[in-house]
């Protein structure tokens, strides 16, 4: 394998962290100046299974990783991964409307939006650190502030709504249906923008979530639900409650009788007015607009990522399934954590979601790796500074393969609170303590994607990403031959999105 090493590594063996599993010997010959030296490795033997490699490395000290010296720096606008079902569009909607509207006009089956809540509060995205983060050590949690919108006044917030709501109308089918989430604070002003965008009648159902979640309110009644207005566009829209219905099932009822017919079926009968009434278990209970049975996150439930406003997937399932037909295409204009677009490919559906924030893309492509699903992001990738990176990149065959060894952000403040303390102050990471130094830091890492860039869309071909189930990088970024220019795309622990030439 010949390969060279990334800006800011000394010479020397490369990681343990190309390999994991049991030691075995290697024969390694590193290239530099004009020395060679002979070295162990830690193998895995998912790998490397076999008893003695041979490797030859040749090192270039300070060689810039990100591709100085005149090679093309064609700018990252799409990065596609696998075969996604949807795609991720990093952009804010109320700069980006004509274009969204023009990309996706009538086009989409069904839309959930979750706008911002007016409450004004800043909200903050708790952020796991590194293997330690991810394997459940409080101490390496960050709070980092997210660009949640904030809004001046009730006239402000009314503005972004009707920009909201008026670019959904568009790119939403005539036969298509809308699902708006919002709390008490906001409901009566997404009503009366929602009537005059889509029209009073074509307000299908006013939908409770009732839940149980949360604390109690000792000086008025606990809040303990949200709303979600359910409108149509024009015709009737797809609807089907077969999706969504629930069995029965066999649990006592108060004063009716059991009984079984003559079919077998397990049956629940009710004398009123000399007539009898049965109720089959076997037969669909179908919903109605009081939905009490789906849970809010709880603060340990092991679907959270973090993100504060996030939602339950099965909120969003049952919505997905009852009104977007198979292969249909869900939207969302406020994507957040990424529930809806990581629902709509368990339920098999296409989807375009849309933020501004590079926190929710992170949190959206983290989900949907986690679930093995591909993903598609639009959105400009800013390139990294390459003294902030390092890495082992060799060939092996017709393949390049590529291992991180340190990322850090130079000089980097950021407004964050150390979630366990809950203070607030600018820190840099050196300050916090949370981050380990060395040679071999990657913990600031938390996505990492190789693939080849063609007119400035990069199609990755391996990539790894940090979850409580994968809380380590444990795989090697191999890359296939084809045109293209070799390019790495690093995602941090705070959001940002930065490329790199190989």
């Amino acid at each position: 394998m010949h390969g060279r090493q990334g800006s800011g590594s000394p010479p020397g063996s490369p990681p343990a962290s190309w390999y994991r599993g049991r030691r075995i010997p290697i024969s390694v010959s590193f290239l530099t100046y004009t020395r060679l030296s002979e070295a162990y490795a830690v193998a895995s033997e998912s790998f490397h299974p076999y008893n003695q490699i041979n490797i030859a490395i040749i090192v270039y000290p300070g060689f810039h990783c990100n591709g100085g010296g005149g090679l093309d720096r064609s700018f990252v606008c799409e990065q596609i991964y696998q075969n996604p079902q949807g795609v991720f569009r990093l952009a804010d909607v109320t700069t980006d409307q004509q274009a969204l509207v023009e990309a996706y006009k009538e086009s989409a089956d069904l839309i959930y939006l979750d706008p911002p809540f007016y409450t004004n509060q800043r909200y903050a995205v708790k952020q796991r650190v590194g293997t330690a983060g991810y394997l459940g050590n409080r101490d390496y949690v960050l709070s980092v502030e997210n660009d949640f919108d904030t809004f001046s006044s009730a006239e402000a917030y009314m503005d972004y709504l009707r920009t909201l709501l008026t670019t959904a109308h568009a790119i939403l089918k005539k036969n298509g249906s809308i699902y708006i989430h919002v709390d008490f604070r906001a409901a009566y002003m997404v009503r009366g923008i929602a009537d005059e965008i889509f029209g009073e009648r074509n307000l299908l159902n006013e939908i409770v979530w009732h839940y149980k979640s949360g604390g109690r309110a000792k000086k008025f009644y606990s809040r303990k639900h949200d709303t979600i207005f359910f409108y149509k566009k024009r015709r009737q829209p797809y609807f089907d409650p077969d999706a969504v219905g629930m069995r029965r099932g066999e649990e006592r009822r108060n004063n009716m009788k059991k009984g079984v017919d003559e079919d077998g079926r397990v049956y629940y009968s009710i004398r009123s007015a000399g007539k009898e009434y049965r109720y089959y278990a076997d037969s669909v209970i179908y919903p109605d607009d009081v939905w009490s049975d789906i849970s809010h996150l709880q603060q340990k439930d092991p679907e959270r990522t973090g993100y504060p406003t996030q939602k339950p997937l099965a909120l969003l399932r049952r919505i997905i399934r009852a009104s977007c037909p198979e292969n249909g295409l869900v939207a969302d204009l406020c994507a957040g954590s990424g529930t809806t677009a990581v629902a709509a490919a368990m339920e098999g559906r296409r989807y375009c979601v849309v933020d501004k924030s590079p926190v929710s893309l992170s949190h959206t492509r983290s989900r949907l790796m986690s679930g093995g699903f591909g993903f598609h992001i639009q959105g400009e990738t800013e390139w990294g500074d390459p003294a902030q990176l390092s890495y082992q990149l060799g060939q092996s065959g017709e393949e390049l393969v590529l291992s991180l060894s340190h990322y850090a952000i130079s000089g980097y403040e950021n407004p964050f609170r150390l979630a366990d303390y809950g203070t607030t102050a600018q820190l840099s990471l050196e300050s916090c303590g949370m981050v380990p130094q060395g040679p071999s830091d990657i913990s600031l890492v938390s996505f990492a994607g190789l693939g080849r860039l063609v007119d400035g869309t990069l199609s990755l071909q391996s990539s790894m990403v940090r979850s409580a189930k994968y809380p380590m990088f444990q795989e090697l970024l191999r890359l296939g031959p084809g045109p293209g220019q070799p390019c790495l795309v690093i995602g941090d622990v705070f959001g940002n999105q930065r490329a790199y030439l190989v």
